[in-house]
């Protein structure tokens, strides 16, 4: 099964992986801590999915300010 991590504080999306089978209770799978295994949504350019309050959400990346040379 494929899974989502995210950050433990931010809830960003930082990486996929592949949850382990449960050995003990046939048909469940191991979720770690910070992952799920609901697919995150598609978002634009300039923006992250992030997973927060158990639901996932795009949201607009801060922006770097110009520095003056």
């Amino acid at each position: 099964m494929k899974i989502y991590h995210y950050h433990e504080k931010t809830g960003q999306l930082i990486g996929m992986g592949q949850a382990d089978r449960c050995q003990v209770k046939e048909g469940d799978w191991l979720i770690p801590a910070f992952a799920t295994s609901e697919k995150p949504p598609s978002v634009k350019a300039g923006q992250a999915a992030f997973f927060i309050d158990g639901a996932w959400t795009a949201r607009d990346l801060p922006t770097e300010p110009e520095t003056k040379t």
